[in-house]
């Protein structure tokens, strides 16, 4: 009997025990209050993974803030009466002590990487639990990013260390990822952009596992612009470059005669800094520009004007000659040798006018050639002292070598020869910057203008040591036309591009648009690109 009543006493010990434990994990319902981590809020970040996975996703290299409000509903509790824990479910105690006089309590602690579970407490005087708050925190992985191509982002990534690694997952503003690494050390991906050069994407790192916990782990969610451009109101009909100056030149002006803008003028952006640098003559409508060969002055010309621009680009200094078209002005201006001037008159819709010789240093005209030209585009060669001159606006179109001899400018040859012609051609043509190629539609040419390669496509631009071509599409190498790489999607579509090589590898692209709407502004990119 004896023995029985002993083991009905241990029995009710045991089991007051347990009833202790118990309550210093469960909250007291009898006290009115309520316990909530605010910072960071639990669903603050939105993973791509799994369709889209809210949480939180951390760099684990910075302190973590934590922050927690008890709000009492009853006011017979002392807030002296109140005790509050943060803990985690691995690193243990993070902090204990008593909530602030607004009943907040802020932590800003580091945490060992890891999937953490972060638990706010509140206890009573008597270390009685009476609520508690938790969130989960993705403490893995620091990703950081970098657009320092202009076409592509760069992610970097800290290593996984747990062992029950399977790959990475790489996500980009997505939920299918843009790749999946089985190497637990490959911790780089370059992502070509294929979306937006100019809209802020993210990007996160998930790590597969074996162990397949129910929350995600996750790096930091990076936000970047894959792009380097600048945005401007008005519409760019060309630009130039002065490489002595690390300077570009564009023409500010509608896309058609008829259309009007409330500024013109002259852009110019400092291409080094990539920065508009100012934006001069702003009442002036210029039609094309040129720089003379020693790089001292800016030649510019007007539609139906008759004057003539030339600045100073040591000083900035602008000057301005009278020309005599019967106020057709000039469509087209290249600077020549010794400071002679060749002016494409501006010609009719349906037509072909002559080329005007002007002295740069004073405006005076030299001369006028015998020989019309139908629109189209005109290029100087310093090195054989030829101008160029490429048709358009033509169903049976050519490519002129001009000699200038004697003050006359007479047709040397043309290509193609008659009764051959090019169907309608770009007014577009350039010269290789060693001035001994010439490309025009999609031809190379000698100085002679005899082929030495046609394209499947036509180049509007080569790099300064020819080792790059571009199309409107792709950047190609020189010699072989193998794909360097492919031009990312633009954010205009019916549009006009140009294309620099302002080094050999850096390309300054512009995308240029001039609405059909009357009244709606004109917009411009320029990009910066590295090869």
């Amino acid at each position: 009997m004896k023995k029985i009543l002993i083991l009905l006493l241990s029995i009710v010990l045991y089991n007051c025990s347990s009833d202790k434990n118990t309550v210093d994990e469960t909250e007291i319902s009898e006290v009115k209050l309520t316990a909530t981590i605010i910072e960071p809020i639990k669903d603050r970040d939105l993973s791509f993974y799994n369709n889209g996975a809210a949480g939180i996703f951390e760099d684990p290299t910075v302190k973590k803030k934590l922050k927690a409000k008890i709000v009492l509903s009853d006011d017979s509790n002392s807030k002296t009466n109140l005790a509050i824990k943060w803990r985690s479910n691995i690193d243990g105690s993070l902090y204990e002590g008593k909530p602030d006089n607004n009943l907040e309590s802020e932590i800003n602690i580091n945490l060992t990487k890891g999937l953490h579970k972060i638990f706010f407490e509140v206890y009573s005087n008597n270390n009685l639990l009476i609520k508690k708050d938790s969130i989960t925190i993705s403490n893995v992985i620091k990703l950081e990013a970098s657009n320092d191509t202009g076409r592509s982002i760069n992610l970097n990534w800290s290593k996984y260390e747990g062992n029950d690694f399977i790959s990475y997952l790489v996500y980009g503003n997505n939920s299918q990822p843009l790749a999946e690494i089985t190497d637990i050390n490959k911790l780089t991906y370059e992502y070509l952009e294929t979306k937006s050069l100019i809209e802020k994407q993210k990007y996160q790192i998930v790590v597969k596992t074996s162990s397949s916990p129910s929350e995600v782990i996750g790096s930091n969610i990076v936000e970047i612009i894959t792009g380097n451009f600048i945005e401007f109101q008005y519409y760019i009909p060309k630009m130039i470059k002065d490489a002595q100056r690390s300077k570009i030149y564009a023409i500010v002006a509608p896309q058609y005669s008829s259309d009007k803008a409330d500024k013109y003028g002259l852009l110019i952006i400092d291409s080094k800094n990539f920065k508009i640098e100012s934006h001069i003559l702003t009442n002036e409508r210029f039609s094309d520009l040129d720089i003379s060969p020693d790089g001292q002055y800016l030649y510019l010309t007007q539609r139906y004007i008759d004057k003539l621009t030339k600045i100073d680009l040591s000083t900035m200094s602008v000057y301005n000659f009278p020309t005599q078209t019967d106020s057709w002005g000039f469509h087209k201006i290249e600077a020549g040798n010794n400071n002679v001037l060749f002016c494409h008159r501006t010609p009719p819709t349906s037509g072909a006018t002559g080329i005007y010789t002007i002295n740069g240093a004073n405006g005076n005209a030299i001369n006028i050639s015998y020989n019309a030209y139908s629109h189209g585009d005109i290029e100087f060669n310093s090195k054989n002292g030829k101008l160029y001159m490429g048709e358009s606006n033509t169903s049976s179109g050519v490519i002129y070598a001009n000699t200038y001899i004697n003050q006359e400018l007479k047709i040397e040859k043309n290509y193609p020869v008659f009764p051959d012609g090019v169907l309608y051609p770009e007014p577009f043509l350039f010269i290789s910057e060693d001035n001994e190629s010439i490309f025009w539609e999609k031809y190379q040419l000698d100085l002679g203008l005899q082929v030495k390669r046609e394209f499947n496509t036509k180049m509007i631009a080569a790099s300064p040591s020819n080792i790059y071509l571009s199309d409107l599409e792709k950047v190609y190498n020189y010699d072989n036309l193998s794909v360097i790489f492919s031009y990312p999607p633009f954010p205009l579509d019916d549009n006009r591009k140009s294309i620099l090589f302002i080094d050999d590898n850096t390309v300054i692209t512009c995308k240029t648009y001039q609405p059909n709407v009357l009244g709606e502004a004109a917009q411009t990119y320029f990009f910066k690109m590295k090869i």
